[in-house]
């Protein structure tokens, strides 16, 4: 079989500790189809600016926090396609965290 041509995304996966509980809620209102998934226990969020803002702006000034907004950047800066918010995802000391 011939693998050339398959797409291979990258996302990173974290826990939904590293988020408020009003990006949650916020993240629940704006759902939005190829932008932000729910997931049966947090979140799938296309790290792509251009189609973020396009759909659904994720920046501080639609009220997500600067922890939220730190995580999509860092998961770009590792050219990853996608934020994996799990409650069960990997918590990491050097990234903030909340307790709701």
């Amino acid at each position: 079989m011939d693998l050339t041509g398959f797409e291979i995304n990258r996302e990173l996966v974290l826990s939904t500790g590293h988020v408020t509980e009003a990006d949650n809620a916020l993240l629940a209102k704006r759902v939005k189809d190829g932008v932000i998934a729910a997931t049966e226990f947090g979140w799938r969020i296309c790290t792509n600016l251009e189609m973020t803002f396009a759909r659904v702006r994720l920046d501080a000034e639609c009220g997500y926090s600067p922890a939220l907004l730190q995580l999509l950047d860092t998961a770009r800066i590792l050219g990853c396609k996608w934020l994996v918010l799990e409650a069960d995802g990997p918590l990491h000391d050097e990234l903030p965290k909340f307790d709701w």
